[in-house]
């Protein structure tokens, strides 16, 4: 019997979005625009609780403060907005979790603002390894292939600040007809060279 309302302890723990986000590493900056769900539970407690779904791409909210949780509950099914922070989460039984700890969470008018996401993060450039060569950024130990949509000037800039830090802004792209394990790629609108300030934050 305790083994069992251990069990379900963990998972009621997991709906309060107690995920700790780290302390360190460079802030990968997120908007995201998407359907809302709430008051979800997981094996292990591996779960926020609540998540964001957008252009096929799910990710878990993290809500630290009482005005987002109510927020959450009011909105539940419904669109919004969640701006904050994403990171990458290993867990035992669910992999890989995309999290985003939220510093503000908004209804969202769907007339207004189409489901999507907007990024901005400093890292590294580099060069790809897979066929075509491309490519990629890499941040906190995770890497986002990068498309330019078409711009050789961007692209060009990029090449110039391989294996350099770099400040990129642009919205995520999935890969179309590739099933759920499909890459995101960042669609890269703004690269700068990152300066001391942008590489702190």
């Amino acid at each position: 019997m305790l083994p069992t309302i251990c069990g379900f302890l963990l998972l009621l723990g997991a709906a309060e979005g107690n995920e700790n986000p780290p302390e360190k590493g460079t802030a990968i900056r997120v908007e995201c625009h998407g359907k809302l769900r709430t008051g979800m539970v997981a094996i292990g407690g591996e779960t926020t609780g609540t998540e964001i779904t957008f252009e096929g791409i799910k990710w878990e909210l993290n809500l630290s403060n009482a005005a987002d949780k109510a927020i959450a509950e009011q909105n539940n099914k419904k669109p919004v907005t969640a701006v904050g922070t994403l990171r990458q989460v290993k867990s035992t039984e669910r992999g890989v979790r995309w999290i985003v700890d939220v510093e503000k969470l908004t209804p969202r008018d769907e007339a207004k603002q189409k489901p999507g996401a907007n990024m901005t993060l400093t890292g590294l450039i580099k060069k790809s390894s897979g066929e075509p060569a491309g490519r990629i950024v890499e941040v906190n130990d995770i890497t986002w292939p990068l498309d330019f949509d078409g711009n050789t000037a961007l692209e060009g800039k990029a090449d110039s600040l391989l294996d350099k830090p770099a400040a990129l802004s642009g919205s995520l792209q999935k890969d179309k007809d590739c099933g759920p394990e499909a890459k995101v790629r960042l669609r890269v609108q703004k690269l700068d060279p990152a300066t001391p300030q942008t590489a702190k934050k």
